[in-house]
């Protein structure tokens, strides 16, 4: 659940970018990555319910006119890539939310086939080319890369 504590780890997390722009990339994947965490899970949930709590805290942070169905988009496009390849980014949300690397990779896929089917556009980009790379490094118990230069 959102709660309190789940709030201000997000926080923090962002909070590790350079600038107001990388921090909101930072806000927008570590509030989706744990919005998947939550709903990844083998219970019944109140999505309604749910989804007003990340939609009031999301428009709080960064501005009316954000939702949580919003950064399920920015995660699936081509803008959520610096962020990924953002060794800070993924240290931060790992340290602050004890989620492992390997499943980052997957709740991105997961939203990715769900985003690109529901709007019926080829799977295949920078993203699902990352996600692939990173579950063959899993599957050969290879380290994640570091970050790329910039």
């Amino acid at each position: 659940m959102l709660d309190e504590t789940a709030q201000q780890r997000i926080l923090t997390v962002a909070r590790t970018g350079n600038n107001s722009k990388q921090a909101l990339g930072y806000f927008r994947l570590a509030v989706g990555l744990f919005y998947l965490s939550e709903i990844m899970v083998d219970k019944e949930i109140d999505f309604d319910t749910l989804h007003k709590q990340y939609n009031r805290f999301i428009g709080d942070q960064i501005g009316v006119g954000h939702s949580i169905t919003s950064v399920l988009q920015f995660m699936s496009g081509e803008k959520v890539m610096a962020v990924i390849h953002s060794e800070r980014f993924m240290h931060a949300f790992m340290d602050n939310f004890g989620v492992p690397f390997h499943h980052i990779p997957l709740m991105l896929l997961v939203n990715l086939e769900v985003s690109k089917k529901i709007s019926k556009v080829p799977i295949d980009g920078p993203l699902h080319r990352w996600i692939m790379k990173q579950q063959e490094r899993i599957a050969q118990h290879q380290p994640a890369p570091a970050e790329p230069p910039h």
